[in-house]
């Protein structure tokens, strides 16, 4: 190998090396990333993310579950669904190229109901909503460009406590209302736990 071609491959593993070192993982500026979440209010599922700035990231969580209990070969039954929402923002207060701590608000809808149906009705029972407010930190750690698994842990405030009402031929009693605030620690390392695959 002559001189010139040492020095271009020199020069080529230099630039390569360098390159590399110098990779951002974390800094997600303009980036769509698609996972899975738990969120501090008790949504968990599907998850989309944005990152806005290299600071600032949006997030938006979508979860489903749905069960029916059937007795009498299908004829009658149980049945409960839960619909829940989340939307959250959060700003790095701590940045590396391959983690990274921030700040996190967020704000949960759930919608639920749960009841019972027979061969001569379509069903009643009891359908509840309810919005959770979260604050907290959340960690991140890449372990690849496109892939990063988070944790967050903080405080869950519930100022509702699920309001009330029935469906169907069902009865509730509503006269009596909530009044209170719900303020409780949520998240942990596993159960509030997530990863994220990034589109860039």
């Amino acid at each position: 190998m002559n001189n010139i071609s040492k020095a271009i491959l020199a020069s080529t593993l230099l630039f390569s090396g360098t390159a590399m070192a110098n990779d951002n993982a974390a800094n997600k500026d303009g980036v769509v990333g698609l996972g899975a979440d738990a969120t501090l209010g008790g949504t968990q599922g599907l998850q989309v993310r944005y990152g806005a700035s290299p600071v600032l990231g949006l997030q938006a969580t979508l979860g489903y579950a749905s069960t029916n209990h059937s007795i009498d070969d299908g004829d009658s039954g149980e049945t409960a669904s839960t619909l829940g929402f989340g939307f959250g923002g959060t700003y790095k207060i701590i940045k590396a190229k391959t983690a990274s701590l921030s700040g996190l608000a967020s704000l949960d809808y759930h919608s639920s109901k749960a009841g019972a149906y027979t061969e001569d009705d379509e069903g009643s029972g009891l359908k509840t909503t309810d919005m959770v407010f979260g604050l907290g930190l959340q960690g991140e750690v890449f372990l690849a460009k496109k892939f990063s698994l988070h944790s967050k842990v903080g405080l869950a405030i519930n100022p509702y406590d699920n309001n009330t009402d029935s469906y169907g031929d069902a009865e509730y009693d509503d006269d009596n209302d909530y009044a209170g605030t719900d303020i409780y620690l949520g998240g942990g390392l596993i159960g509030s736990a997530g990863f994220t695959v990034w589109f860039k």
